[in-house]
């Protein structure tokens, strides 16, 4: 396990780091930040070019790093809870999806980028140890509301996500302890050898105990049977390392991390002693060609490589269980005899998935024009999978994909992977861009990007996008945009007892047409309003039973709008916040798509001392509409967490965070609409309850 390896990584971390520690440098002033300078911040995710917030093509976020450690966030998960119309939420395996605008699927429809290199892992586009993704190396995270595929192909349906890394010669040192066993710590160093040569290592490892918030109630009334009998946040842990070396135009960039966590209590481990964990191995390799020319122009070749194997191991069942009233479903060998499993019924499953892609791009400036050429190869490949159990000592160890299609599912109950080796996906694109100034105050952008994917065809994404500086800091914005997900492996071939894969899925596409409207009033007062509209076709949707598979679901159809307020009450005191409306149905059926209608963030931050920064922010989630295949009666209940931050500066180079989130420890659930073995609806997903933690950081 990855527990033994804490003591070693600590002392490795500050023995690597520590010894070049010199004394003085001013602490970082975390109200220091205008709204001018804030909405000047440079972005390339929207268009691949530099630019400020008031000229990206499309509805941005930017959360900077005096953001992350002003208000003490912790992850990821923190960081987009704080963006309009985006929620996260706990799902069936232990891990997190994001609602944009309301919208959400079984795989991750966001694609998330580290510096512009994705991190969606191929087989089902998810991001390994989501919420475990450290932020202390963070300059500052770029959220694209709406569709990007037209630069950023599949995966970039609802959004877009990167994360900027902080290139700055230095040396940080993190760690941080708190609540329910929880123990992190940070190092990395970002050295520059030469004008020619520079490098940066990053070493991070975290884990806890988890939070003890555990179900309530048994779900299998009268049986005896509690399908969430342990607790959904139980133990994670997290080792990362990663580094990069820049000679020249080269950059080569690698990543080893290495997750295991608690699996989900729910409706597949019914009465299990609590060994469940899933284990997740993530590495890449990226090697990057940037040349500028004269004339700025550039040339920028990327080729990049990653590997993610995922390992399900535990036990179904306790030794010698009975499945009682049930016993006529436990015939898991088939020969006639309902088994008790003396030995209880545990399981092994791996499933390892490869990638490998290569992207070109050309920027030119010329005149009024920025135009940007690329093209993009890439492959897929499911790699070993393997199951291993000892259900009546007799359970088949491998089941190819066409002979599980015709089982009863009740017998590859103890599997979790049933995929056949070696399924393949290659696909290209070309994608070309133009931002034109038609003036001082007017700017349109037109691209599109083809792709074209071997087993479910080819996908166009136009988009095209009308800034207007109407009066000085007053910026209207119009946009269409079209995007696509293609369906990956996990929906195309994964059979297990939670989902049967269908290989015949159509890409789901969606069309959003935009208006924004952006002031910045005084400079002391900013705020942004958007409207959308949203249709997606080729609906992929997933039917709610015990035997659930994927299909297209037809059209569906999303609107709604969007606040955001930055007020710059004094030179020490800030507010923000946003609020977003979401509305959605389908159009065949007329049923109100499943989410929250009204979100919203209440963020307010204060120089209490020239040395001490208080910062409150409270999220606002209100009452959840349930899917059309969700048993409960009752809609998911509002809720409104509370988080809270002291920052301390008053030591040299040193940032003392006290934080503690969801202050008052308050009990809200994010929906389980996976039906249970007897048909019973499963219980909600508890999130997660109050945690306090001290971190402190080093830098020099």
């Amino acid at each position: 396990m990855l527990r033994t390896r804490c003591c070693f990584v600590s002392l490795c971390a500050f023995a690597l780091f520590g010894v070049q520690a010199r004394a003085g440098g001013a602490a970082p002033d975390l109200t220091s930040m205008s709204l001018e300078e804030l909405l000047d911040v440079r972005i390339t995710t929207a268009s691949s070019f530099s630019q400020s917030i008031n000229d990206v093509p499309g509805t941005v976020t930017v959360i900077t790093a005096d953001e992350i450690k002003r208000y003490g966030l912790r992850t990821l998960v923190d960081v987009l809870n704080m963006v309009p119309g985006f929620q996260t939420f706990a799902t069936t395996f232990a891990t997190w999806d994001v609602r944009a605008r309301r919208y959400s699927h079984a795989y991750a429809t966001i694609r998330v980028m580290v510096d512009g290199r994705p991190l969606n892992e191929s087989y089902n586009r998810q991001i390994s140890a989501f919420e475990s993704f450290p932020l202390d190396n963070v300059k500052q995270i770029e959220i694209i509301r709406g569709p990007g595929s037209s630069l950023s192909g599949t995966d970039a349906f609802s959004g877009v996500v990167n994360i900027i890394t902080d290139k700055r010669e230095r040396s940080v040192v993190s760690t941080t302890m708190g609540e329910n066993g929880y123990y992190g710590v940070n190092a990395a160093q970002y050295a520059d050898v030469s004008e020619d040569l520079s490098y940066s290592l990053t070493v991070d490892y975290s884990n806890t105990d988890g939070d003890p918030r555990s179900y309530e109630t048994d779900f299998l009334s009268g049986t005896g049977m509690s399908q969430a009998p342990h607790t959904r946040y139980a133990w994670n842990e997290r080792l990362g390392v990663s580094g990069s070396v820049r000679y020249k135009d080269w950059t080569l960039t690698l990543l080893h991390a290495d997750y295991a966590r608690a699996w989900t209590a729910g409706y597949v481990n019914i009465q299990s002693p609590g060994d469940e964990r899933v284990e997740s191995v993530y590495s890449y390799a990226d090697l990057q060609y940037l040349h500028e020319f004269f004339d700025e122009t550039s040339v920028e070749i990327r080729g990049s490589y990653d590997r993610n194997t995922t390992r399900f191991v535990g036990q179904l069942f306790p030794p010698g269980f009975d499945w009682g009233p049930l016993r006529g479903m436990a015939d898991i060998n088939g020969d006639g005899v309902a088994d008790n499993w003396p030995d209880g019924a545990s399981y092994d499953s791996k499933l390892e998935a490869h990638n490998a892609s290569v992207q070109l791009f050309l920027r030119k400036v010329y005149g009024a024009h920025q135009v940007l050429l690329g093209g993009e190869w890439g492959n897929e490949t499911i790699g070993d999978v393997s199951t291993q159990t000892d259900v009546h000592h007799t359970f088949l160890t491998r089941i190819p994909y066409d002979t599980y299609t015709t089982r009863n599912p009740i017998q590859g109950l103890p599997s979790v992977f049933m995929i056949g080796e070696g399924e393949e996906e290659s696909h290209y694109a070309v994608l070309a861009q133009d931002i034109v100034a038609l003036g001082e105050d007017v700017t349109f952008v037109v691209g599109a990007r083809h792709d074209e994917y071997d087993d479910t065809g080819g996908s166009f994404s136009p988009r095209a996008a009308l800034i207007w500086n109407v009066f000085p800091s007053h910026i209207l914005k119009a946009s269409y945009g079209k995007a696509f997900f293609s369906p990956p492996n996990g929906t195309k071939y994964n059979n297990t007892f939670g989902y049967f894969g269908q290989p015949d899925l159509k890409p789901q596409t969606i069309q959003t047409v935009e208006l924004a409207f952006q002031n910045l009033y005084e400079s002391a007062l900013y705020y942004a309003v958007v409207l959308y509209g949203s249709e997606i076709d080729d609906f992929i949707e997933t039917d709610r039973n015990i035997n659930p598979s994927f299909f297209n679901a037809g059209e569906a159809r999303f609107s709604g709008v969007e606040v955001e307020v930055r007020w710059r009450i004094s030179d020490a005191v800030s507010m923000w916040g946003n609020y977003s409306f979401a509305d959605g149905y389908f159009v065949e059926t007329g049923l109100e798509y499943d989410g929250v209608e009204h979100m919203g963030n209440l963020g307010v931050s204060a120089r209490v001392t020239e040395d001490l920064v208080a910062s409150v922010h409270a999220q606002l989630v209100g009452e959840g509409q349930r899917g059309t295949g969700d048993l409960h009666s009752e809609p998911v209940d509002s809720y409104t967490p509370l988080n809270l931050a002291l920052v301390f500066t008053g030591i040299p180079n040193t940032v003392l965070t006290l934080s503690a989130h969801n202050l008052f420890d308050e009990k809200y659930f994010s929906p389980n609409d996976i039906t249970s073995l007897a048909g019973l609806p499963s219980h909600d997903f508890p999130n997660e309850g109050r945690q306090v933690l001290l971190k402190a950081t080093y830098e020099w």
